[in-house]
């Protein structure tokens, strides 16, 4: 039976060993390695020539079979569908994220009165830092061919609010290693004071503000805001995290907020500038906020930041160890 793959290899690495493992259950393999021509009208990053990887798809492949009676051929590429709308084949197997591309290679098959092929999409290979491994990243040094971790990982934090920069650096530790903070001032986008959904919304504005602004793996953005449950207010935190391609959220415990302070709002707009009178600290947000107060100082506007950086990385942690998949 034979099957199609394809892809730049330009960097080896583990996520192409799996694709390569799940392949050769078949006995013929035909592989679409895209020329240089294709590579550079659609990668902006630099790549390594054709004959190159070429050479090392070959070694890798030979050390991968060993003794295995298997068939492979390489084959020159000009487009994302090759020899798949031309020759016989059974399957073609695909990452889980350009399953779309298969199923459109189907259709022109289907059009040409070629069998289907039978789609195997692999999950995602995921980095010790829960971002994908890709041979762009390997490039830049950020981490190997099998996923470990080299340069400390960066975070682009979207706001100057200390208790948010203390929170994030807390949740930080229980899952990094390495890693830094950077703040800058971004706009949310968004209301002074926010309100349920808009809340979310703001979040990922900061996050993705924070991530473009700087050279970083992931943009993190925080957001308070209001949330009406069963006819009472409640302030949550929203935390976002965005690392170019995709926003994770979560949100930390919630409080009911005192009626007197959601009647104070009309005034000031701004929960705060509310909490500042009614509490009489100054900038009561930038220190333990007013979760400390109303609770006599059992909890801290720190802890509600690492709680939603903890619950939005639920997702990734989630997904790179196969519990679930998002």
């Amino acid at each position: 039976m034979k099957c199609f793959l394809g892809g730049t290899f330009n960097i080896i690495h583990k996520g192409h060993e799996k694709l390569f493992n799940a392949a050769f259950t078949f006995d013929e393999i035909v592989i679409g390695l895209t020329s240089d021509r294709f590579v550079s009208s659609k990668k902006t990053r630099i790549q390594i020539p054709y004959k190159i990887r070429k050479a090392n798809l070959e070694k890798f492949l030979f050390k991968l079979l060993k003794n295995k009676s298997k068939f492979f051929a390489i084959i020159k590429i000009e487009d994302e569908f090759g020899p798949t709308l031309s020759e016989d084949g059974d399957a073609i197997v695909v990452s889980s994220e350009t399953e779309s591309v298969a199923e459109e290679i189907n259709k022109k098959r289907v059009a040409k009165k070629l069998k289907p092929l039978n789609i195997i999409s692999v999950p995602i290979v995921y980095a010790q830092d829960y971002i994908k491994i890709s041979s762009s990243r390997i490039q830049q040094k950020k981490i190997d061919s099998n996923g470990k971790r080299i340069s400390a990982v960066i975070f682009s934090l979207g706001t100057l609010n200390p208790s948010k920069k203390q929170g994030l650096g807390k949740a930080a530790k229980k899952i990094f290693g390495k890693f830094r903070i950077k703040t800058l001032r971004v706009d949310s986008g968004i209301n002074e004071q926010p309100f349920d959904q808009e809340t979310v919304q703001g979040a990922e504005n900061r996050a993705k503000a924070a991530y473009y602004a700087t050279n970083a793996d992931f943009g993190i953005g925080f957001e308070s805001g209001i949330f009406n449950m069963a006819g009472r207010h409640h302030d949550i935190a929203i935390c976002a995290i965005f690392d170019g391609e995709k926003t994770t959220f979560g949100n930390s415990m919630g409080f009911q907020m005192p009626s007197q302070a959601i009647e104070l709002l009309s005034e000031h707009n701004d929960l705060g500038a509310v909490m500042e009178e009614l509490s009489g600290i100054n900038k009561i947000g930038y220190k333990k906020g007013a979760i400390h107060y109303l609770s006599a100082g059992l909890l801290s506007r720190q802890e509600m930041n690492e709680q939603a950086f903890l619950c939005a990385m639920i997702p990734r942690i989630s997904e790179a160890k196969g519990i679930f998949r998002y």
